[in-house]
């Protein structure tokens, strides 16, 4: 299994406890673009963007700072969602 669809499974099953969790609205827009997905990333990002209107890309890779390979796979990912960068 791959990085998107993993990431996908687990944000998606957390997003029914917690729907308007940023993190994970982050993980499953990503996600589900990497994957094919386009109407779920686009709903995750049309929510996380409703929730925080000041969201961009590069704010929310400097808050987390991940390992270079996660955090490439994560930027493009949240491109393809159509989120700010």
């Amino acid at each position: 299994m791959n990085w998107a669809c993993a990431i996908f499974l687990v944000a998606a099953s957390a997003r029914w406890r917690m729907p308007d969790y940023p993190s994970i609205l982050v993980c499953l827009a990503a996600a589900a673009a990497q994957t094919g997905r386009d109407r779920d990333a686009r709903a995750s990002a049309a929510r996380l963007m409703h929730l925080q209107p000041d969201f961009t890309i590069a704010s929310w890779l400097n808050f987390i700072r991940l390992v270079p390979i996660d955090e490439a796979n994560l930027n493009e990912g949240l491109r393809r969602a159509g989120l700010p960068n």
